[in-house]
């Protein structure tokens, strides 16, 4: 069996805390694994080989029980009790309650109590008029959590359109401006079709500041 590696081993610390925290377990124990958790995805050495060298206690964080997760998680590619939590608590039914808005013990609560495990069957329990048998649903709180589930099923704009409409929007302005005149060489300015052009002048002027007449050369 491949060593699982420090990133696998994290994931599953996390999960496993999650799932505690639903579960009503002690808050310093679920501080705990997920301190473990970024410990381990830190950590550059493997720690699946210090598990199995009996030293993973020399890192940071994990104590006996932590270590004996690690061992459980190394030689069989799983924890237990996480596995049973994943079967009780749904995973599901947490992106649900969250989902509605109700956090992810709610979402639990409900879905046990509805006998449902997905969004479609919550919507089927919904259409139905079966949330109210949920114990604390009533009228009011079952109206939001049809809202919720309307706006969830709703698609959402893509920001890309929404940034073409204000720029149509813009250009539609009745304010013009005056259309600047692109620069050729010599720093002079080319002038628009249709305009007109005086005649090219022979020569250079010299204009004395105390005359009025000019004279060509």
């Amino acid at each position: 069996m491949a060593a699982p590696g420090n990133a696998a081993l994290a994931d599953r610390l996390e999960s496993f805390a999650a799932l505690l925290e639903l579960a009503d377990a002690q808050h310093h124990a679920v501080r705990a694994y997920r301190r473990a958790a970024e410990v381990i995805r830190s950590t550059p050495a493997p720690v699946a080989e210090l598990v199995r060298a009996g030293r993973a206690r020399e890192l940071r964080g994990i104590g006996p029980g932590i270590e004996g997760r690690l061992r459980e998680l190394v030689e069989t590619g799983d924890i237990q009790e996480l596995v049973v939590l994943e079967r009780e608590l749904a995973p599901e039914l947490i992106g649900l309650g969250r989902l509605l808005g109700i956090g992810a013990k709610r979402g639990v609560e409900v879905g046990r109590a509805l006998g449902i495990s997905t969004l479609d069957e919550f919507r089927d329990a919904a259409e139905e008029g079966r949330l109210q048998a949920v114990p604390g649903i009533g009228p009011q709180t079952e109206r939001k959590l049809v809202e919720a589930l309307r706006a969830a099923d709703r698609p959402r704009p893509q920001r890309g359109l929404l940034l073409n409409r204000a720029g149509r929007s813009r250009r539609r302005s009745p304010t013009r401006s005056v259309p600047r005149l692109p620069a050729t060489r010599g720093g002079s300015r080319t002038r628009p079709s249709g305009s007109r052009l005086s005649p090219p002048r022979t020569g250079r002027s010299r204009c004395s500041t105390s005359s009025s007449a000019c004279r060509r050369s």
